[in-house]
């Protein structure tokens, strides 16, 4: 069965035809209840064309912010729909983004992301599946990174972190 939206439609015609984007709109797409169409804006930033009209109205680190903040409802919501990833998806797209982002020295970006994983990781700790995601799809990945999983070493001292820091170790040995 396809999924028909014409909303989704409308999303797609103004990313491929807009010369700029509008801030609002675009904020107003990713603020969507239904997660089908930020994922489809989330989607087509592969495109370059898209994604430099992107950079007209947004600096990198607030679109990379989208990203995360994307992921997370995906995370929380784990949707079925066509478009949007459901968590374990969506957790596995934010570790090739932040591998990316290391790859690229966005170092600043790179220690956000810990502390923006961090506050995610204390907010959600008693949804049980939201927190084996965030240990089982983003945490155990990115600790195949020596030079990542040293930016999380402080989770061993925090009570509330050291149990998703000791899992996500105990899969990389």
């Amino acid at each position: 069965m396809r999924y028909e939206d014409n909303k989704l439609n409308v999303i797609r015609k103004y990313l491929v035809t807009q010369n700029s984007y509008d801030r609002k709109a675009i904020l107003d797409i990713m603020a969507d209840s239904d997660l089908n169409r930020p994922s489809l804006l989330i989607a087509m930033m592969s495109n370059s064309d898209v994604l430099e009209k992107m950079e007209s109205c947004f600096s990198f680190e607030e679109i990379t912010d989208l990203h995360f903040e994307f992921a997370k409802r995906c995370i929380i919501q784990n949707p079925d729909g066509v478009t949007a990833p459901n968590r374990y998806i969506a957790a596995h797209e934010l570790v090739n983004w932040l591998i990316e982002l290391k790859r690229s020295h966005e170092e600043k970006i790179v220690n956000d992301f810990v502390y923006w994983l961090e506050c995610f990781y204390k907010e959600f700790i008693l949804d049980e599946d939201v927190k084996i995601c965030i240990i089982t799809g983003i945490l155990e990945h990115l600790f195949e990174d020596v030079d990542i999983r040293l930016k999380f070493l402080y989770w061993r001292d925090d009570p509330m972190l050291v149990e998703a820091y000791k899992m996500a170790e105990e899969w990389i040995h």
